[in-house]
Order: structure tokens, then C-alpha cells, then sequence
């Protein structure tokens, strides 16, 4: 129906209720027709009458609304493919720009550190050294008067002498671990490798570890035939001792087994204690230099013997891991690699 259609429509409605309803008035007078009939009728027109008024003015919102929608629409401009493009073109050069700088700090920073690292590896080497020198002064002395070459000594004066004579031997090892660790920080420790058997190392090492053990802890190995190493073996008895002697020192009873098999190209010889373990949060920084576990810091050392064994492990190009629970023991592991002509392959991480 169209907008005159219906206005004309409205035009005659409204005077045709009217006429009817003053009809029903007149009739009412006579008493042909109930009053409230003609009220009834009569609100119900006028009701009609204002919900047609109130319909055609919303109609009439609805239609000044989409013809302002179509309006902002059409005002609209769409997007230039051609600015968006230009416009990412400058947001990739400046992000390729901020990669390049930071880059750029990362080789500095890298450059100082390693000149940081070289120079204090020079100081620690340089420092242990002279420190070394009265130390085994001191030893020796230990040591004569320990053969009572001057006169024979009390049992009180025994074990005091024997207590200088311990700590000094702790504090050298220190010295040389210092040196080691210095050494191989600064790329200046040099391997002399060549074919090496496992297994007589492990032995000695027991056997050394067996005087300083506790009565309540039982040392095993478990190697059975293996290839020989292609490595240095005064560094492997040093991954060995170290490991070892971690084993020992925070172990209090159960057992340690040194244990070895062949794995690729790589012997994977382990040490697995049932000492007081790690928590899982501390088995990364173990490796650290001067690190300790918490439950390890009451203990004796001087937290490198774990970061010499890695870094010595690497220089042969294999790797070390530890697998731990807090309270049940740790395992430490080593790849090293096997005696071959041709260079061995990376271990598998």
C-alpha cells in the first residue's frame, strides 16, 4: 500500500467512526442500543486511532534512520590498497631496523663478556698460582713432621698435623680446580686425548673414595666390556673423581654405582647415588660455577667440581645431565666420546 493510499485511508476512517458512534449515541437515547456498548466502542476507535498515529511515526524514524545510514555509507572512502601497503613497508623497515641494533648489542655484550671472562680466568690463574707455592711449603712440612724426623709426636700433636695436612690437600685441590675451570672459561685449557680405557680409571677412583666413604654407603661399578674413549685421561679421572666424590659427600648410607654402556658413537658412564637428591627447580644451576644446591651448601666445596666436569665433557665434544629426586639420590651422567679415526658425531640431546 502506498504513503497517499494510506493517508487517504486514515482521512476516511476517522470521520466514518465518528458518525458511527454518534449514531450509536442517538440510538442510545431511545434505548435501542446499551450505553456501554457505545463507550466500549468508542475507546476502542480512539485506542485504534493512536496505535495507527504512533506506527506511522515509527515508521517514519525508521525511515529517516536507514536514510542517514545510507548516507554515511555512501560518504564513506573506501581504503588505498597502496597506502596500507606503504604504510607496512615503514613498520617492516623500522622492526628491521631495531633487530639490527639489538643484534648489534648482543655482539658487544658477548665481546665484554669474554673479555671479562679472560681476564678474570688471567687473575684466578695468576693468584692460585702464588698461593699454591707456601702451600705445598706447608705440606711438606706437614710431612716431616708427620715422619718425626725432629722427634716423635704425641697422639694430640698426630692429629693436629694430620688436620694441616688435610686442609692444605683440600685447598690445593681447590687451587688446581680454579685453574682448570679459568682455563677452560678462557678457551686455554688443552686436551691431550688419545685412546683411553674407562674402566681402570673407575677403579682407582673407587678405590681412593673407599677411605673417605661412609661405613653405612657401599661403592659398586657396573661396567662390563666397553670400546675405549677417545679423550684425555687425566680430565676423564677428573670427571670421574668429581662426580664421584659429589656422590660420597652427600651420600650418608645405600649405595653408589659407577656405571658405563655404549651409546652411538659415545660410552654414557654414569654415577648414581642415593644421597639426599636435588629438587627439580636446582638441577640447572648445579652446572653453574660456585653453585650449591640448598640442602649441598652445609656441606664442604666450593661448588666447581660440576661445572669443570661439564665444561670438560664439552671440550671432548660431549655433554653431561642429571635426573634427580629430593630425598631418593641423583644420577649424573657423560658422553664421551668413543676411540675412532673418523671424529665423532654430536650426542643426541
Amino acid at each position: 500500500m502506498s504513503q497517499s493510499t494510506s493517508n487517504n485511508a486514515r482521512e476516511l476512517f476517522m470521520p466514518g467512526v465518528t458518525l458511527a458512534f454518534f449514531a450509536f449515541a442517538a440510538l442510545a437515547l431511545v434505548d435501542h442500543v446499551p450505553a456501554g456498548l457505545i463507550s466500549g466502542f468508542g475507546i476502542a476507535a480512539l485506542s485504534f486511532f493512536l496505535a495507527r498515529r504512533d506506527a506511522a511515526r515509527s515508521g517514519m524514524i525508521a525511515d529517516q534512520f536507514l536514510r542517514a545510514a545510507d548516507e554515511t555509507v555512501s560518504n564513506t572512502t573506501a581504503p588505498d590498497p597502496e597506502c596500507e601497503i606503504h604504510a607496512l613497508r615503514s613498520e617492516t623497515h623500522e622492526l628491521r631496523l631495531d633487530v639490527r641494533a639489538a643484534n648489534e648489542r648482543d655482539v658487544i655484550l658477548e665481546e665484554e663478556a669474554a673479555r671479562a671472562d679472560e681476564d678474570t680466568g688471567a687473575f684466578l690463574t695468576a693468584v692460585s698460582h702464588e698461593l699454591r707455592n707456601p702451600l705445598n711449603s706447608i705440606l711438606g712440612f706437614a710431612d716431616v713432621l708427620l715422619q718425626e724426623i725432629d722427634g716423635p709426636l704425641n697422639e694430640g700433636q698426630r692429629e693436629d698435623v694430620h688436620a694441616i695436612r688435610s686442609s692444605g690437600q683440600h685447598l690445593r685441590s681447590l687451587f688446581s680446580d680454579i685453574i682448570d675451570l679459568s682455563a677452560a672459561v678462557s678457551n686455554r685449557l688443552a686436551l691431550r686425548r688419545g685412546r683411553t680405557p674407562l674402566l681402570p680409571i673407575v677403579r682407582a677412583v673407587k678405590q681412593e673414595l673407599d677411605i673417605v666413604k661412609a661405613d653405612t654407603v657401599e661403592l659398586r661399578i657396573a661396567i662390563g666390556d666397553l670400546p675405549d674413549l677417545d679423550a684425555d685421561p687425566k680430565r676423564v679421572r677428573q670427571i670421574v673423581q668429581n662426580l664421584g666424590g659429589n656422590a660420597v659427600k652427600f651420600t650418608e648410607s645405600g649405595d653408589i654405582t659407577f656405571g658405563a654402556r655404549r651409546d652411538g658413537d659415545f660410552v654414557l658412564f654414569y654415577v648414581r647415588d642415593t644421597g639426599v637428591g636435588i629438587a627439580p627447580a636446582h638441577l640447572k644451576e648445579i652446572f653453574q660455577d660456585f653453585i650449591h644446591a640448598p640442602k649441598m651448601r652445609s656441606r664442604h666445596g666450593a661448588g666447581l667440581g660440576l661445572a669443570i666436569s661439564k665444561r670438560l665433557a664439552e671440550l671432548h665434544g660431549g655433554r653431561v645431565a642429571v635426573k634427580s629426586r629430593l630425598g631418593e639420590g641423583s644420577t649424573f651422567t657423560v658422553w664421551l666420546p668413543i676411540y675412532s679415526e673418523n671424529a665423532p658425531s654430536e650426542p643426541e640431546a
